[in-house]
């Protein structure tokens, strides 16, 4: 590695950190789940282990444990568990700019896509946005890349990177089921559109990566199933009319299909030869994919986004356009990937990362969420972008020297998308994830003083769980705060189906953030209470319990109900 290279790595790693750390320059806790991730983390550094008995929203968080032995062993260290839920996690998923710049040099044996890649990882809206809070696909996006990492390159070196595949696998499957599917599916398609592809494919070839596959199958399949009942109960079984052993059957047909089709493939002789692309149809392609990427956005301003009720503002598309400018160059460097080795498998990646975010929308978009996805999938965009770039300067400049000059323009791309990779809550569909230091003065009182079910939002309720030590509505108590008055909400308010257990709600918590945008279900925008629904906390059976100008806390007296 060049020294320049080794500078501007470095440079990209700290811009990343940065990035990862912005929010906490103004909140205290950043993460509409912070709270219940702190209690489970403080759990296991207060009695040294992690129970399953659990009363929070995540009913499958327990069950994957990972994240709060990183987390709670900074313990060990005097690192306060505050801090360490804020810090740890973000700056260990900064090091995915040095992965991902060791995967594309390892395809392409060229710095160039390699930096690109890594700067696109360090400042993109998709990956930084959920990648900077503190919850365990975080860790698990770090471990996807470091595995996608060591499966790239020589077939020499993918033999001797099992020694640290098969405990790397190990780490994310007790961290993070749907980072562990990502894993899956990324080997499986790759071993599948190498197999297709490749005139003579021998099973023995890609030896490695089927250990690599049985090891996850054997490992993750029965530790869902078997072990983790609340992940197969009330994720595997929210697929509709499918039973909940439907994918795995489809699995199997696949994999039956896939046997079938390279069976047929190695008897045949056609070779398989692409054509390297031109500056003209490289130019064409990215103009093609900006207006659809752009067309793309301003659709979902009047139809949904997919696995959510939530339409774009039409600020979005221009409040976007500096990430969307960026990725069609994508479809330039996809290209170039067909002439690299192993350059089948980012192409596999994409290709299967989308599939699966299509099926999301479908069917199981609680399992498959749509939307995070979209962090994964910018680990072969960002690639492709890194190859996109270095195409165009090979192409446009012929051997000229220009290398400030496209050094320039990837900087200002690059740094263009820093402003966007937070949006505002009012683009965030009404949704600010940040808890401030004004709502936590009302939480630090609830122990000892609420020891009945709280009714409030869900950022609200993660917080009142998680630091509060109080029982929480989250999504359960929807009419109890929208409903214009207290009539239209007795009937819910009187038997809740809480995450702990079925209670009367006897408590509530309204605060300015609540009462700007109630967050219930996180696939749905924020509602900005009426003033109906606000005022009733006013009246008869609410009781103001406690009120410090920025919160209130009300009790429920169901005896003048």
């Amino acid at each position: 590695m060049r020294r320049s290279t080794a500078a501007a790595l470095l440079a990209i790693l700290l811009l990343a950190v940065f990035m990862r750390l912005l929010p906490l320059l103004r909140f205290v806790y950043w993460g509409s789940d912070v709270g219940e991730y702190h209690r489970l983390a403080a759990q296991l550094v207060a009695g040294g282990h992690l129970g399953t008995d659990y009363n929070g929203w995540g009913s499958t968080y327990p069950y994957f444990p990972g994240f709060y032995f990183v987390v709670g062993g900074a313990d060990l260290v005097n690192i306060g568990l505050g801090s360490a839920l804020n810090l740890i996690p973000p700056v260990l998923n900064a090091l995915a700019v040095l992965l991902v710049f060791l995967i594309a040099v390892r395809i392409f044996r060229d710095e160039r896509v390699g930096i690109v890649a890594a700067g696109v990882l360090a400042v993109s809206m998709p990956y930084v946005y959920t990648n900077s809070h503190p919850i365990p696909s975080t860790i698990g996006s770090v471990l996807v890349l470091a595995a996608l990492a060591l499966v790239v390159g020589p077939s020499q070196d993918s033999k001797k990177n099992l020694i640290l595949l098969f405990p790397l696998s190990a780490a994310l499957v007790l961290t993070h089921h749907l980072s562990t599917y990502f894993l899956m599916i990324a080997v499986l398609f790759s071993l599948v559109l190498k197999s297709l592809s490749v005139t003579g494919f021998r099973w023995r070839s890609v030896a490695p990566e089927l250990a690599l596959l049985a090891f996850l199958f054997s490992l993750a399949l029965p530790y869902w199933l078997v072990y983790a009942t609340p992940f197969r109960v009330n994720l595997l079984g929210d697929l509709g009319t499918m039973p909940w052993w439907g994918p795995f059957g489809l699995l199997l047909a696949g994999l039956s299909l896939w046997i079938v089709l390279v069976t047929i493939r190695q008897r045949s002789q056609r070779v398989l030869v692409p054509r390297y692309p031109t500056l003209r149809r490289s130019r064409g392609l990215f103009l093609v994919a900006l207006a659809f990427t752009f067309g793309l956005t301003i659709t979902f301003i009047f139809v949904n986004v997919p696995g959510t009720s939530i339409k774009l503002p039409p600020v979005d598309v221009l409040f976007l356009s500096p990430f969307l400018v960026l990725a069609a160059l994508a479809v330039a460097g996809r290209k170039v990937l067909d002439f690299s080795h192993d350059g089948h498998k980012p192409t596999a990646w994409f290709i299967v990362f989308t599939l699966s975010m299509l099926a999301g929308s479908v069917i199981g978009a609680r399992i498959l969420i749509p939307y995070r996805h979209m962090d994964y999938l910018m680990i072969p965009v960002a690639v492709m972008i890194g190859a996109g770039l270095a195409l165009f300067h090979d192409l446009a400049f012929a051997g000229r020297k220009r290398g400030f000059t496209v050094a320039l323009a990837v900087t200002f791309l690059i740094v263009a998308n820093i402003p966007v990779a937070y949006p505002p809550p009012e683009i965030m569909a009404g949704y600010d994830e940040g808890a401030s230091s004004h709502s936590l003065v009302a939480i630090s009182w609830l122990p000892g003083h609420v020891n009945g079910l709280l009714a409030t939002d869900h950022k609200a309720s993660t917080l009142a769980f998680g630091f509060g030590k109080t029982n929480a509505t989250w999504d359960t108590a929807r009419w109890t705060l929208i409903a214009s008055n207290f009539s239209n909400a007795k009937g819910e308010m009187i038997n809740v189906s809480s995450p702990s257990g079925h209670k009367r709600v006897d408590y509530a918590l309204m605060n300015v953030e609540v009462r700007s945008g109630t967050q219930l279900f996180p696939w749905e925008p924020a509602y900005k209470l009426s003033g109906e629904a606000q005022g009733k906390f006013n009246d008869l059976p609410f009781q103001r319990f406690y009120d410090d100008g920025y919160t209130q806390v009300y009790y429920v007296n169901w005896g003048l109900a």
